[in-house]
């Protein structure tokens, strides 16, 4: 094997060594937001979508932590595909948040 080629393996390596060390800090790191259960949230949510209001729901990432933002306003759902990681959660057994997006006159 050549120098060169033995170079760019220990590139290879080192980067895969740090983006699973960075995976190891952010499932270490606590949330941010405060979850509830998913029953209270979707009832509170209710609410304000009567009251004119898109509801968009979030969650973090059972894998890495990262938190997450569902793109379909209105709409609650039960299980989450992380867009960083590709990890699953069962958002009906961890919680959730909800944003509000209001135009207030």
């Amino acid at each position: 094997m050549t120098s060169g080629l033995k170079f760019l393996l220990e590139i290879e390596r080192a980067r895969n060594v740090r983006t699973y060390l960075d995976l190891l800090a952010t499932q270490t790191e606590k949330p941010k937001m405060k979850f509830h259960p998913f029953d209270e949230c979707l009832r509170a949510a209710i609410t304000h979508m009567k009251n004119g209001a898109d509801v968009y729901q979030q969650f973090n990432c059972a894998t890495c932590g990262a938190k997450q933002t569902m793109d379909v306003p209105n709409k609650f759902f039960t299980e989450g595909i992380c867009e960083k990681c590709g990890g699953h959660t069962d958002i009906k057994r961890d919680g959730c948040n909800y944003m509000l997006h209001m135009v207030l006159r």
